[in-house]
């Protein structure tokens, strides 16, 4: 590369970052700066935290609520996947509704411990595909959730962000290496 071909390049890339918008306009608010979030009614979004509930509740460790893995799931799936999935998922969440509308006549956030932890049994049965596709799919997210948080990264796996340590000096021993 000649000289004034590399001055020409720096020279056009500090003006397009002058003269282009950049991607933080500074007046954004804090919930759209961590994505935008489901298109989903109040009732979805209770049972979305049901349901993590449900599948991981809290005992002597923290539960996934206390975790926000509802909330995790929600922007996951909102920026993550492509709208006819975000559709499906919403499905799931009207399935477990309508399991628990026909089971125990109210919503499923609304049911006790005992009450979801059936209706989710019930799910999972192989002569009803769908409500047992429901069932994996909201149950594998709320792992997924679970397992990629700080909390279980730290406390559980003892995770570590770069592993090994760094010695910069140290004596090489001396004799025959073996290769």
């Amino acid at each position: 590369m000649e000289r004034r071909d590399a001055i020409r390049s720096i020279a056009l890339g500090v003006w397009g970052m002058v003269l282009l918008p950049g991607c933080d306009s500074g007046d954004t608010r804090e919930s759209e700066k961590s994505g935008k979030l489901l298109a989903i009614d109040d009732i979805q979004a209770n049972n979305l935290e049901a349901v993590v509930d449900t599948f991981l509740p809290a005992t002597s460790t923290k539960g996934a609520v206390e975790l926000q893995v509802d909330q995790f799931i929600n922007r996951l799936i909102a920026n993550c996947y492509p709208e006819s999935y975000i559709e499906e998922f919403i499905g799931y969440l009207d399935t477990v509704e309508l399991w628990s509308e026909r089971a125990e006549g109210r919503s499923f956030f609304l049911l006790g411990r005992n009450e979801r932890e059936q209706i989710l049994e019930n799910m999972n049965d192989e002569e009803e595909p769908e409500a047992q596709k429901a069932f994996w799919e909201l149950k594998e997210y709320c792992i997924l959730g679970f397992t990629t948080s700080e909390y279980y990264l730290t406390q559980f796996t003892k995770y570590e962000m770069a592993p090994g340590v760094y010695e910069g000096c140290i004596p090489v021993p001396s004799g025959d290496f073996l290769i």
